[in-house]
């Protein structure tokens, strides 16, 4: 329970909780970081949901990742999540992307 301005309200009563979808949920614990520079330099976005890096304007641009989400995710070579892949587990991240390097295209939750 909470008191604000002397009033009583359960937790889903407030008005900025609600439910989130598992990707907003992994948003609002870091998301996906990727840089467009291996070792985690240069141009830097916050991916927060699964997502075809096209519309990103992150198409095969992609050198290193940190994975800070509480999900296993995958990054894909093609769009619409296919080709070759490679996971990242929760807290992991690739400074260096070796084959994978500028081939990214498409990533999600798995």
């Amino acid at each position: 329970m909470s008191t604000i301005n002397n009033q009583t309200k359960g937790l889903f009563a407030l008005d900025t909780v609600e439910d989130l979808s598992h990707d907003s949920a992994a948003a609002i614990q870091g998301g996906i970081l990727v840089w467009d520079g291996a070792n985690f330099t240069g141009p830097r976005r916050d991916l927060q949901a699964s997502s075809n890096l096209i519309r990103q304007g992150f198409n095969d641009k992609i050198s290193s990742i940190t994975n800070n989400t509480q999900k296993t995710w995958a990054f894909y070579t093609n769009a619409n999540f296919t080709g070759p892949f490679f996971l990242l587990r929760p807290g992991q991240g690739r400074g260096n992307l070796g084959s994978f390097n500028n081939q990214i295209s498409s990533m999600r939750s798995v």
